[in-house]
Order: structure tokens, then sequence, then C-alpha cells
């Protein structure tokens, strides 16, 4: 009689069981059925809103330029009035406006929810080199990066050829190592070649030779500064007047 009992309880369990797993599947399939109606509402959702006209482009602003074209910059980043935000070509936008005159770094980003702003670093000029008529720019990197101009408060670098890569940038590493008082006096800066470099300020000449200890030579041309005569600082820890 007990074999039979449990018999009949393994029945109804099963048979509960059942009915439980019956009574759960509706639900199952209702929960199914709105989990893949919220994942189509969505990608409904970001079809629309990636092809219709709801986030376009209503201005582009360019910051940081003083010497480069505005205008020149919105032209080379191929983005205009109108264009879907979603869609914009970010990267390429930035790699056509670096190519413009005077940018030597530049930023493009979307700015929610219909600007683009696209934030410029200029060159900064600091001498030219002629090349027959021709003014090379170079920067503080002591690269030539724009030709055809002669921009405001930089100087030539008299005697030095365009195609003198060293000269150049030995010219530029003395002028940086002046400091601000005396790259204010300078007057004019003379390369014949790498090592020798000589800077003119007012009634005063004073020969560096090469950039190197560029920083010592700089403190000794400040010193001499304050004495009368031309003045050799190429061993800047033993200054000669000329």
């Amino acid at each position: 009689m007990s074999g039979a009992s449990r018999i009949k309880s393994n029945k109804r369990s099963t048979t509960n069981k059942r009915s439980a797993d019956k009574g759960r599947n509706p639900r199952r399939k209702r929960l199914q059925w709105l989990v893949a109606g919220l994942v189509a509402l969505v990608v409904l959702l970001g079809v629309v809103v990636y092809a219709a006209p709801i986030l376009r482009v209503s201005q582009i602003d360019v910051q940081g330029t003083t010497n480069a074209d505005a205008e020149a910059i919105r032209t080379a980043s191929t983005i205009n009035a109108g264009d879907n935000m979603l869609r914009l070509d970010i990267a390429g936008a930035a790699q056509s406006v670096s190519k413009v005159p005077w940018v030597e770094k530049v930023t493009v980003k979307r700015s929610w929810p219909t600007t683009v702003t696209i934030d410029v670093t200029e060159h900064k000029a600091i001498g030219y080199v002629m090349d027959g008529d021709t003014p090379h720019v170079v920067d503080e990197n002591g690269q030539i990066f724009l030709t055809g101009v002669k921009p405001e408060g930089a100087l030539e670098f008299k005697k030095t050829k365009a195609d003198d890569a060293r000269a150049i940038q030995s010219v530029t590493q003395v002028i940086t190592a002046l400091s601000d008082d005396l790259r204010g006096k300078l007057e004019g800066i003379e390369a014949e070649s790498a090592d020798s470099i000589k800077l003119f300020f007012p009634n005063q000449a004073v020969y560096w030779g090469s950039s190197e200890r560029a920083d010592e030579k700089a403190e000794a041309t400040r010193i001499v500064l304050g004495r009368e005569g031309n003045w050799n600082v190429s061993n800047p820890a033993m200054p000669t007047v000329k």
C-alpha cells in the first residue's frame, strides 16, 4: 500500500508541474513579445533620428583664428548648414582643415544639438627667410609652414637660405631662448650658417656663433647689452667685446 501511495503522489506532482508550466508559458511569451517590441521601437527611433531631418547643422563655429581665414576653414571642413549631425565625417573634416594655411592643430566636434565647433591652434610665426622675392615663413618649431607673406612682427633671417634646414632650426632655437624683453629689443638676425649667428639690437650687435648653450648665451646677451660695444658670446662664460 505504501508503494502505491508513493506512485500516486508522484503522478500528482507531475501533473501539478505541468499545470504550473502551462501557467508560466503565456507570461513568458508575453514578456518576450514585450522585449522584442521595445527593441524594434528603439531601432525604429534610431533609424528615424539618423535619416529624418531632426538634428541638422545650423551653425559652424570657428574658434582660435587670428591669421587663418575662418570662412576658408568652414569651406575646407566640407560641413554645411543642413547636414545631418549624426552623419558628419568629423575625422575627415579635421583632416581637411589641417591643410589650411596657418592651421597647426585642429579639433572638430559636435556641440549638440545643432552646432559644429572647429577649434584651431595656429602656427606662431617667428621669422621668415627669403628665396628670391618669396618669403618663407618659419614657426617656433623651425618649420616653414607658409610662403608668400611677411607676417607682422616676424624678423627676416638674413643671409639664411630657404633650403638650409639646419641654419633655420638654429636661428629658431636662438630666438626662442631669448626672454620676452630681449625679443622685444631684437631688431635683426643674421645667419649665413648654423654656426655663424649674429643678433642686432639698437646700436649693438651680439655674435652667438651656434645655438649650442642657448640659455647661457641668452643670459650673457642680457648682461652685455647693458654695456657699450659689440659683443661675442659664443663662449657665454667669457663674453668678449669686439
